[in-house]
Order: structure tokens, then C-alpha cells, then sequence
């Protein structure tokens, strides 16, 4: 597995927020997937733990600003609308995601069970599946 560094991840970054919606939602889609491979090999214990913590961090901290506005065209995704009702709540907790690794990067024990209960309330509240719109998705 590959691994996207931090500092090519924030340099691609406007191009990312540029991108239409239909490569926004495959870039979430896609950060959200590498980021559950790097706590993987964190909570394995597969690899530098501090480099994986910092790259961890970096992905976290980007992650809700591929949110902008959706558009009345808005491709259909996983992604609930109060994410953008509730801003402050989310963003809250993405920063408390990257607080979590932050403490993982200085060897807390139990910062990776932290991170997995705070990624559960954030998919709790701002996450969900459309079997319609995913099946529309699947049609285009």
C-alpha cells in the first residue's frame, strides 16, 4: 500500500477543492479509505508510528474542507446533510480526530480506541447511506 505524504496531500489541495462535485465525493471517498489503512498499520504496529500519526493527521485536518457547498447538481454520496447544517459539529469533530492522533504520535496507549470512538460519532451523525442514490450513482 501507498501512502500519500503530507506535504503532497496539502500541495495538491486546491486542485481538490476545484475539482467538480463527482471528484470531490471519489476524493472523500478515497482520503476516508487511506485513512482507515494508516490507523490500521498504526494499531498493527506495522511500520514508523510517528510518521504514520503525522501523515494520519494531515489527512484528517484536510478532510472536511472537501465539503464546499453542494450544488443543486450535488453528485449522491454517503455524505448526510447535516454535515453542512451542523458545520461547527463536524468540524469539531474532525478536530478532535486529529487531536486523537496527535496523542498517538506521543505514545497514548489508548488514543487509538479514543480515535475510533470519535470516528463512530462522527459516521453516526454525519454519514449516511442512500441505497437510491447509490444505486443512481451506479447507473451513470
Amino acid at each position: 500500500m501507498r501512502l500519500v505524504p503530507a506535504a503532497l496531500l496539502f500541495s495538491a489541495l486546491p486542485a481538490l477543492l476545484a475539482a467538480n462535485d463527482t471528484r470531490e465525493v471519489a476524493t472523500r471517498q478515497e482520503l476516508m479509505r487511506q485513512s482507515e489503512a494508516v490507523l490500521a498499520m498504526i494499531e498493527s504496529g506495522d511500520g514508523d508510528t510517528a510518521l504514520l500519526a503525522d501523515t494520519l493527521a494531515a489527512m484528517l485536518t484536510a478532510f472536511p474542507l472537501l465539503f464546499p457547498e453542494p450544488g443543486a447538481d450535488a453528485t449522491p454520496s454517503s455524505a448526510a446533510p447535516a454535515i453542512w447544517q451542523r458545520p461547527e459539529e463536524f468540524h469539531a469533530l474532525a478536530t478532535r480526530a486529529v487531536t486523537e492522533v496527535r496523542a498517538i504520535a506521543e505514545g497514548d496507549a489508548e488514543a487509538p480506541a479514543r480515535l475510533r470512538e470519535t470516528c463512530a460519532a462522527c459516521h453516526a451523525d454525519f454519514l449516511h447511506f442512500d441505497p437510491f442514490g447509490a444505486m443512481k450513482a451506479a447507473d451513470n
